[in-house]
């Protein structure tokens, strides 16, 4: 789908796809209105009656979506060479830390893990003792 000719819905549909609240998109949009309440409802009304506009905000969301993602693969893979070949310990720490930090791993789940772990290393040599 083109770029929207009306420049308002164009300018509408990209600030929602890329995150704004609604109000937010719509006073982007037509700068005169100020009040959130009026533009929330203006923006809900647009949306029924122009079908167009959805189309086009899911067709910037799937845009944004696939922009985002080779961003995310590539930075990984550019963290991970740091990880596994930079000279610098201090450097390869701090890729290690990103790249926990951009897959959720945290230093609780990892002190969780150890802790599981070690109850299972006794557990394990306790039962061996038997």
């Amino acid at each position: 789908m083109p770029v929207l000719e009306k420049r308002e819905y164009e300018i509408y549909c990209q600030g929602i796809a890329s995150g704004k609240k609604i109000y937010d998109a719509y006073r982007d949009a037509y700068p005169s209105v100020k009040r959130n309440v009026t533009a929330r409802t203006n923006a809900r009304r647009l949306e029924r009656e122009k079908p167009e506009i959805l189309a086009r905000i899911a067709e910037l969301r799937q845009e944004n979506a696939e922009v985002g993602k080779w961003n995310r693969e590539k930075g990984m893979d550019i963290l991970i060479e740091i990880a596994e070949k930079s000279t610098y310990n201090s450097d390869r720490i701090k890729a290690v830390i990103a790249l926990n930090e951009m897959t959720g791993i945290t230093a609780e789940d990892e002190n969780k893990n150890k802790n599981q772990l070690s109850t299972l290393h006794i557990t394990l040599n306790m039962s061996g003792k038997k």
